[in-house]
């Protein structure tokens, strides 16, 4: 799968990582509410670990597909989150569209990847695995749209 050349590698400027750890820490996702861990996340690519919580499932004990698309789509948002580190542009979902291949019964993993970053527009993939990566259980298709930041004066409130 080809790549944006334009999505270049956070990890070879400390100072942009350290400015994205910091963004991360002051302004916690949904991750925070779902405990997940941020396993890798560079420009155009993340990766997030989520435990396995009784209280999202279905009734035959395996996670609900509603949590399995949020994984997806919090997962394609770091993805994003990579590419704009200072929060120089911002997105909104507008289209999520999830396969579901296999149930969930435990950690999982989501891997997520920008395909192609326009003006307006971004376009992502994501995949949910079982933890250890043996199981394929969701794909996510994903197209973005690209905003500037609200004004700098909402900034100092």
């Amino acid at each position: 799968m080809k790549v944006d050349p334009r999505l270049e590698d956070i990890r070879d400027d400390p100072e942009l990582a350290a400015s994205l750890r910091g963004l991360i820490s002051a302004r916690p996702s949904t991750l925070t509410g779902f405990r997940a861990e941020i396993a890798d996340l560079r420009s155009g690519h993340a990766r997030l670990r989520y435990p396995f919580k009784a209280e999202w499932c279905n009734p035959r004990g395996s996670l609900q597909g509603g949590m399995m698309a949020v994984f997806l789509d919090e997962c394609i948002g770091f993805a994003l989150l990579g590419c704009f580190p200072r929060l120089e542009r911002m997105w909104a979902t507008s289209t999520l569209t999830v396969s579901y291949l296999e149930p969930v019964t435990g950690p999982s993993e989501a891997i997520g990847r920008v395909i192609r970053l326009g003006r307006n527009t971004a376009y992502a993939e994501a995949e949910l695995h079982t933890a250890d990566g043996s199981v394929l259980a969701a794909r996510a298709v994903s197209t973005l749209t690209l905003f500037d930041p609200p004004a700098a004066h909402d900034a100092h409130q």
